[in-house]
């Protein structure tokens, strides 16, 4: 095959710190099959997903022409290596496409100057844009201004100093003209690699949310895979993923429509078979909580279920087009989830248009007091292709701009003999009229409370237990909060620490902290964990490693007074307290020492009222008897934590990574009783 017949497609991670995005490229896999299949002369497309592969194969293959997506997680990577490219091969046509593009013409014009690299950019969806580019530039013999001049479907470019922007391709309304990677074998190289797998069955999004890219309404339009494309690349996939026994769907609403509870049930069939997967990643559905509940009993719980609100205040959702979606829905789904034994969470986005201190905290308290197994309080980051991300909407509601870097999106790769410095920068707000900066630090250290003592119901206990006294989660949550100026010294300096990060990794000019992160010194600090950290996850990993008996001490502490303040008739509850602190230390202390096992006498029988999540200090008398009881991993646990370590490390960096991954409270030790009397 001639050398312009190979086309090279590039979905590049970043490998500063083990690995970025774990994640198949799925997504340029499915272009390079339907360019394949639907190209008028053979072509032969070859995927790069790691960086220092590149220069190999850009040598081994010479093509005219290279695509590189354009993800928030490595557009600065992905344009460096293209300026290489064009370095050393002048002629190589860069293409860039994907969903980190603006939706104003003058935005996208600004970005096209400032990445005269990039020779055409396509917006929206690839396939049918991405063929017609290729086959005009095939028959121009790779002429630029040819090309340039032929009003292409989706096609942004500059020609003769001028933008142009021909108008976006006719989406696919079938999606069965794109042949399966997985089924071609196109994937295969990257199960070797412990990647997590992900798949597509559903593309599309009905809702308007301002803050997301699918909120647009290209993006309304729904369309699936039939049930005999999934059930095929899953049994493919089952049969290979010897590692990493994870999977990522890409629905933008899993389990909210009819035809997943079929793919659910093919799911249920793979897993009594093979045991693959032992987790599902997705973002669930809203607005059908029955079915979403029916598909997650069909996976055997092995996912997590979203009841994300963003905000409750009516102010914020009407800002955000949010107001055709069920909150009170999503409320009810954390004690349905827990019935059936799945994860749920529910996200909040801080410092929306509207949010105030005051609308935050009401929003954290109504999900806290639902019971959702982790609430996941997001800054506000202003996604390009969104419509918050808009010049205009910046201006309506007076955004506090600021800049960071992506955690673990940085590292130093090679082209050749070059060396490459590079990192990736997000744009969020931390403000705006009705929030002031300090109120969004205050918004941000309840965050960390609650990441510390709530999430993954890492003393839910507590939260059980003080229920029948007329306690709500909330309000032992905020008693933590408040007194933690006379916390342990080791809790207070996290605090400290994580206060400090957060203004440090905040910049006000997008470009002097792109510059910043081409200096090697600095790149090598955020490299070695120094800068760069996912701020919440990094102080929540170092608390879990390091300081898991003080979060014990202080948990249970406040418990103790909140019981005791509200109920004078409660009699000695000390002894029990006392005792179930360290029950609750022995299953989570030291987490990833897996060989750590510990044997410990009681007074109380525990594993009861564990087993039923049926805690009352009322009752405590009833459980008493002495009981010898053994803490240890189960094996299933250790391989999945070693599962993850192997992708992550196990460095707090890497460790931070894989509590994010997780279903964390299935990862506490199990108790068992040894011997009772």
């Amino acid at each position: 095959m001639t050398e312009e017949r190979n086309v090279l497609l590039c979905d590049l991670t970043h490998m500063g710190q083990k690995i970025a995005s774990d994640c198949f490229p799925y997504g340029i896999g499915c272009l390079a099959e339907y360019l394949e299949a639907h190209c008028s002369f053979d072509v032969k497309v070859h995927l790069i997903k790691f960086p220092n592969d590149l220069y190999d194969t850009i040598h081994k293959y010479k093509p005219r022409m290279v695509g590189f997506t354009n993800f928030i997680w490595n557009f600065d990577l992905q344009r460096t290596m293209a300026a290489e490219i064009k370095r050393e091969f002048p002629e190589t046509v860069i293409i860039f496409g994907g969903p980190n593009f603006y939706v104003e013409e003058s935005e996208q014009e600004r970005l096209l100057r400032d990445n005269p690299v990039i020779d055409f950019y396509i917006e929206g969806e690839g396939e049918i844009a991405l063929t017609a580019l290729y086959e005009c530039l095939h028959a121009s013999d790779y002429d630029l201004q040819k090309t340039k001049e032929t009003p292409l479907p989706s096609v942004r470019t500059i020609l003769r100093d001028k933008f142009i922007s021909y108008p976006l391709a006719d989406k696919l309304t079938d999606l069965s003209e794109v042949p399966s990677p997985y089924l071609s074998g196109r994937m295969d190289e990257f199960f070797e690699k412990n990647l997590m797998p992900l798949v597509q069955t559903t593309r599309g999004c009905p809702f308007s949310c301002a803050y997301c890219v699918e909120g647009q309404s290209y993006y309304n339009h729904i369309r699936r895979h039939s049930p005999d494309f999934i059930r095929a690349e899953l049994e493919y996939i089952a049969e290979r993923a010897t590692g990493n026994k994870q999977i990522f769907i890409a629905d933008s609403n899993f389990a909210m429509y009819e035809e997943d509870e079929e793919t659910a049930s093919i799911i249920n069939d793979i897993q009594k078979k093979t045991g693959f997967p032992y987790y599902i990643h997705v973002a669930a559905g809203k607005n059908q909580k029955q079915r979403l509940l029916k598909v997650a009993r069909l996976v055997g719980g092995k996912m997590r279920l979203s009841g994300s609100v963003q905000s409750l205040d009516p102010e914020v959702m009407q800002n955000i087009r949010r107001s055709n979606i069920s909150s009170n829905d999503l409320l009810e789904l954390a004690d349905d989830a827990r019935e059936i034994g799945a994860n749920s969470y529910s996200e909040v986005i801080l410092a929306l248009p509207g949010d105030s201190l005051e609308a935050h905290m009401h929003t954290m308290e109504r999900v806290i007091n639902a019971g959702f197994n982790i609430v996941l309080p997001w800054t506000l980051l202003l996604l390009q292709g969104s419509e918050l991300a808009s010049l205009s909407a910046k201006e309506k509601f007076n955004m506090n701009i600021r800049y960071r870097v992506l955690p673990r999106c940085f590292g130093i790769y090679k082209y050749g003999d070059k060396t490459i410095y590079t990192g990736e920068v997000e744009e969020a707000c931390v403000g705006s009229d009705k929030m002031s900066i300090d109120d969004y630090l205050e918004c941000r250290i309840f965050t960390l409370t609650t990441a510390l003592f709530y999430n993954d119901r890492l003393f839910g206990e507590i939260i059980e237990l003080l229920k029948p006294l007329g306690i709500a989660t909330f309000d032992w949550l905020m008693s933590i909060h408040k007194m933690r100026d006379s916390f342990p010294p080791s809790i207070l300096n996290l605090y400290d620490s994580f206060k400090q990060c957060t203004l440090d990794e905040l910049w006000e000019d997008r470009e002097e902290l792109y510059s910043y992160l081409k200096d090697p010194e600095n790149i090598e600090k955020y490299i070695s964990g120094e800068l760069g950290m996912n701020v919440m996850y990094h102080h929540r990993a170092e608390a879990f490693i390091n300081h898991m008996d003080e979060l014990n001490m202080v948990a249970f502490k406040c418990a103790h007074e909140l019981a005791l303040a509200q109920n004078t008739d409660l009699g000695d509850i000390d002894q029990f307290l006392k005792e179930l602190e360290l029950f609750s230390k022995l299953r989570k202390d030291r987490l990833f020492d897996l060989d750590l096992e510990f044997d410990q006498e009681f007074t109380y029988d525990f594993l009861t009222p564990l087993a039923s999540n049926s805690w009352d200090l009322r009752h405590a008398e009833q459980l008493k008897g002495k009981y010898n009881i053994h803490f240890a991993h189960e094996a299933s646990q250790k391989e999945s934590i070693i599962e993850q370590k192997k992708v992550f490390g196990s460095d707090v960096v890497g460790l931070a990574k894989v509590l994010s991954r997780i279903h964390i409270s299935k990862m506490y030790r199990t108790a068992s009783i040894s011997q009772a009397q």
